[in-house]
C-alpha cells in the first residue's frame, strides 16, 4: 500500500514539471548542508529554491512564479 501511494505521488509531482507554479515562499531551511527558501503553491506542494541566507529578505513572505524543473524542487 506505501508503495502504492509513493508512486502515486511521484506521477502527480511530475506532472507538474515544465509548469509554471505561484509559490508563497515562507522561510529559509537546510537540507544535505545546502540553504533553501521554502514556500507552498495553492496546491500545496512545498517547494523549495536554492537560496544564500543573505539574499532569504528578497524571498521570504513573496508570492513568486517559477517554473518546475526539476523533482529535486518539490520537497517533502
Amino acid at each position: 500500500m506505501l508503495e502504492l501511494n509513493r508512486k502515486k505521488m511521484q506521477r502527480y509531482e511530475e506532472g507538474w514539471l515544465g509548469k509554471k507554479v505561484e509559490v508563497l515562499f515562507e522561510e529559509m531551511t537546510e537540507r544535505d548542508g545546502k540553504n533553501y527558501v521554502t514556500g507552498h503553491t495553492k496546491e500545496y506542494l512545498r517547494i523549495g529554491v536554492p537560496c544564500e541566507p543573505e539574499q532569504a529578505d528578497r524571498w521570504t513572505n513573496q508570492l513568486k512564479e517559477i517554473e518546475l524543473t526539476s523533482l529535486s524542487q518539490i520537497m517533502h
